[in-house]
């Protein structure tokens, strides 16, 4: 692995697990389960207007409004679902890290699906 490739999150036999951290009151990690972001983000006391989702290989990470996250659900796989999200690249596979931040970041969206955002 270069430099410049992305680091793994999840390394093979981690526990599934989310990490709330950044502009967040309290950062932790707790047990991927099933449902609603709402408590969850609340449980870290955001203080930034966007979150950083960042999937388990590390190669994927999506900044979405944190007014749109709120509304999030993961599903049993581990996928962010979203209702209407502006792009389905938003909904990432293997949420791991949740990232908030003051305004929006770089992701790795495609140039297209970034006019979107």
């Amino acid at each position: 692995m270069t430099s410049d490739e992305p680091r793994p999150i999840r390394k093979v036999g981690d526990p599934d697990t989310i990490t709330i951290s950044g502009a967040v009151g309290k950062t932790f990690t707790v047990g991927r389960r099933p449902g609603p972001l709402a408590t969850l983000l609340g449980d870290a006391h955001p203080t930034g207007d966007h979150a950083t989702v960042h999937s388990g290989d590390g190669l994927f990470h999506a900044s979405i409004p944190m007014d749109v996250l709120r509304h999030g659900v993961i599903s049993e796989e581990g996928r962010l679902n979203l209702p209407n999200p502006r792009t389905q690249c938003w909904l990432v596979k293997d949420v791991r890290q949740i990232e908030v931040t003051d305004g929006r970041q770089p992701d790795s969206l495609p140039e297209e699906e970034r006019a979107k955002t």
